[in-house]
């Protein structure tokens, strides 16, 4: 038989004297006591595997109940993906090329468009990968003679609006940090001829990435 006293001892009795029920028993007398903070440690323990049993594992299912109706099925659990990281179903992919005789007749030249991506109506994007190269000779990379910039809607996007040295190729593009892009905004990549009237030649570039219907 257990008794618990008013300071939360329980008390094993291995044998019950005569009138001892009903009151509170010292420790002693063929009486086992049983520290109560072992009972909260187990009892904390079980809860914490109870908890463990409701966990997610990697393929974002339950651990299985037994029951043949497991948590899962009652109250899924959905991991949020972001669109311009993974993409989603119902993207569009785009990979614009284009290539351009290099401006020299006025020096600077100002800025002359090479390649373009204009998002759809209703979607939003993402550029992952760009590239520009001068195909004529007689360039010296980070000379200042031509700067390059990416646009959106004609506005320098911020850490590429001083780009004087080639980025990747038409073949393999140099890969970004996703860069977003939203509906109806027209992505530009521009060049400016700012010295050396003596460059003559072509500007190859291209914008990769891949459109996505819009957020709500």
């Amino acid at each position: 038989m257990k008794v618990i006293d008013s300071q939360g001892t329980v008390y094993e009795l291995t044998s019950v004297p005569v009138g001892v029920i009903g009151r509170i028993l010292p420790q002693g007398g063929g009486i086992h006591a049983t520290n109560a903070l072992t009972v909260n440690q187990a009892a904390t323990s079980l809860l914490e595997l109870a908890s463990l049993h409701n966990t997610l594992l990697t393929d974002n299912s339950l651990i299985a109940t037994g029951t043949g109706d497991d948590k899962a099925k009652q109250d899924p659990t959905y991991v949020v993906r972001r669109p311009w990281l993974d993409g989603p179903q119902g993207l569009i992919p785009f990979d614009e090329q284009q290539a351009v005789p290099l401006p020299n007749l006025v020096l600077p030249s100002g800025n002359t468009e090479v390649v373009a991506h204009v998002v759809p109506d209703g979607y939003d994007g993402v550029i992952n990968a760009y590239s520009w190269n001068f195909t004529g000779g007689g360039f010296t990379e980070g000379s200042g003679d031509l700067i390059v910039q990416l646009l959106r809607d004609g506005i320098p996007i911020r850490n590429y609006e001083n780009i004087t040295v080639e980025k990747g190729t038409i073949a393999t593009a140099r890969p970004i940090s996703p860069l977003r892009i939203y509906s109806k905004q027209r992505i530009s990549l521009v060049i400016n001829h700012v010295a050396n009237p003596l460059l003559n030649g072509n500007v190859n570039g291209s914008l990769v990435g891949y459109d996505y219907p819009a957020m709500s």
